[in-house]
């Protein structure tokens, strides 16, 4: 008997709860609209910052001041976490779950192998799915010597640490301080995602984050005008969350603005408007005794003084017997 009072109390208060919820959020959201309707944007202070793409310059910047290359160990390091970043549109997090297994590195492409990943566990839900196959292309067979070579680097690097006690734990591992080489220590979470942002301070450039490389894969291609399912083939987006990552440049956003904006003639490039007045040519059928009649009554006056000097009106005047059959165009040009 106790319990089933208890119950019921319970169930009461719980019920009481969700209605006064159900009140407050009603009130909250008319409010907010309010809010809106009068200018003010509540919701602007809540939006996370946009993650901004590393640009061509920045990158050449970079390499400029050494801080990619194959210099040292750690510069190794850094280069192949900034380019497997870029090149294969790896997530943050899914840096510390790489294996050297990962990758198959043959002379002229770099095949990246996906074995777990935000969209991809590998569970029993996971059945019916593939962990996606990207193939990237450093070079052309032809070519003998391409600088900077991410095979080579791939190779480079894959040496140094293949012998380590540890390989099967990871893919990044701590560098030497004094030698050209990797000591038996896999690299944590938070020291990868610090690469990225430790680089850009050494360059004296915007700081960006972990998160911007993926960032970078999508605009990259975006802004070359591939294909949408070749950008979700590399970078593994299964959701309109893409959309957010493919920053338009300059060039694409005054493209689109010429598209809609308004109508130009094509021999005024600076924007003057065609003229909605514009007569076109007519065809129309007329007799010789009305064409002798038109020419007759034709003002004159409008020809330059060359032409009246040289053209008499009765020299345009057409008999029956010179034409037959056929069509006379006459340009009438007030200019």
């Amino acid at each position: 008997m106790f319990i089933r009072v208890v119950g019921k109390k319970i169930i009461i208060f719980v019920y009481v709860y969700l209605c006064s919820f159900q009140t407050f959020r009603k009130v909250l959201d008319a409010e907010m609209k309010k809010s809106h309707r009068s200018g003010e944007h509540m919701s602007t202070k809540r939006i996370r910052k946009e993650k901004k793409p590393v640009t061509e310059d920045e990158e050449r910047t970079l390499w400029c001041k050494g801080l990619l290359g194959n210099k040292n160990a750690q510069c190794l390091l850094y280069t192949l976490y900034y380019y497997i970043g870029k090149v294969f549109g790896i997530r943050p997090c899914e840096h510390r779950q790489l294996r050297v297994s990962n990758f198959v590195v043959e002379n002229d492409k770099i095949t990246y192998h996906e074995n777990i990943s935000k969209t991809y566990h590998g569970g029993l839900k996971d059945l019916k799915k593939k962990g996606r196959v990207v193939t990237h292309y450093c070079h052309t067979e032809n070519e003998s010597e391409y600088k900077p070579c991410l095979v080579g680097m791939f190779k480079q690097y894959i040496d140094l640490v293949c012998d380590l006690e540890r390989i099967a734990d990871a893919f990044y591992f701590r560098p030497s301080k004094t030698d050209y080489k990797y000591e038996n220590a896999p690299l944590g979470i938070h020291k990868l995602n610090s690469i990225l942002p430790s680089l850009m301070r050494d360059a004296g450039l915007e700081a960006k984050t972990a998160h911007c490389l993926r960032v970078t894969t999508a605009t990259s291609l975006f802004q070359g005008k591939h294909e949408e399912k070749l950008i979700r083939q590399r970078t593994g987006h299964v959701s309109s969350a893409l959309f957010s990552y493919e920053k338009a440049n300059k060039e694409q956003q005054i493209a689109v603005s010429t598209s809609v904006g308004p109508c130009v003639t094509s021999e005024d490039k600076r924007g003057t408007i065609k003229a909605l007045d514009e007569k076109e040519d007519e065809i129309f059928d007329m007799s010789d005794a009305e064409l002798d009649t038109l020419l007759s009554e034709f003002d004159w006056s409008e020809f330059d003084n060359h032409a009246q000097r040289n053209i008499a009106p009765e020299q345009m005047m057409l008999s029956s017997n010179t034409f037959n059959n056929c069509s006379v165009n006459i340009c009438f040009n007030t200019k």
